[in-house]
């Protein structure tokens, strides 16, 4: 059997998450912190064979992934 590796993470900071106000559905996108924690997840990730990547359909979801 084969080994599968999983990586979970969540979505980039947004202004609501900010002004710790719940999100919920609301389709909110990440603010340029939260673009800046996109960008960091790279280096962490670019050795490594990933061949799918799994998201909710909200904004921030879509951006951070």
């Amino acid at each position: 059997m084969s080994k599968i590796d999983f990586y979970i993470f969540r979505h980039g900071q947004t202004d609501w998450n900010r002004r710790q106000l719940l999100q919920g559905r609301s389709d909110i996108p990440i603010n340029s912190t939260g673009e800046a924690q996109a960008w960091a997840l790279i280096p962490m990730l670019q050795d490594k064979s990933i061949d799918l990547i799994i998201s909710s359909s909200l904004q921030r979801a879509l951006q951070t992934g």
